[in-house]
């Protein structure tokens, strides 16, 4: 922990979730402060080092209902709530991002495939998976993916023809079919029924 007053230096990237700021500094150590939205540590008002394996570089962070780093080797950790430690994720390969939302499910991107795991729902697959598991062919999806990205609600990707897929309960029409949740559940059978592509 940093004393209060004293400069915050060597700061390479920033990151925010609820009440809670994450920074990575240059030798890839992951610190907080404000509050403690992942019950890992304590609240803080000055910068505090989380805890982490030793010679671990973290490169990225991605924030939700746990946090994410991605090492600068392709190693992903998970650290989740109440756990000051984080875990590594069992990965076939080096993983190139991570995504984490707010509603239990996280993900990363590997070999141009999303290896995910959580609720199930917001993956495409229903019920919960425990383990990172790839998920283009429960979708029946033969082209790579690129690029990966996670609201609250939604899982979206760009495969390499730069075709745009979305997934997830739609509830303020982030899926992008033209159609949403909110203010029209009167309309949808329970549990609301979504299209995962677009």
């Amino acid at each position: 922990m940093l004393a209060a007053g004293k400069p915050f230096n060597d700061n390479v990237s920033i990151y925010a979730f609820f009440d809670t700021i994450l920074s990575i500094r240059k030798d890839g150590t992951v610190w907080h402060y404000g509050g403690d939205d992942y019950k890992m540590a304590t609240k803080s008002n000055i910068p505090a080092k989380l805890s982490s394996p030793a010679g671990i570089v973290f490169v990225k962070l991605a924030c939700g209902s746990t946090l994410l780093g991605l090492t600068d080797k392709g190693d992903v950790y998970e650290w989740t709530a109440g756990h000051q430690t984080p875990v590594e994720k069992n990965l076939p390969a080096a993983a190139s991002d991570i995504v984490s939302s707010n509603n239990h499910w996280a993900g990363a991107l590997v070999g141009g495939d999303i290896y995910g795991w959580g609720d199930g729902i917001y993956l495409g697959t229903g019920g919960n998976i425990a383990n990172p598991t790839a998920l283009k062919a429960a979708w029946g999806l033969k082209a790579t993916i690129i690029k990966v990205t996670a609201n609250h609600n939604t899982l979206h990707f760009i495969t390499d023809a730069g075709d745009l897929y979305g997934m997830g309960d739609n509830a303020q029409g982030e899926v992008g079919i033209g159609d949403e949740k909110v203010n029209k559940a009167e309309s949808y059978p329970t549990p609301y029924v979504w299209d995962w592509t677009y």
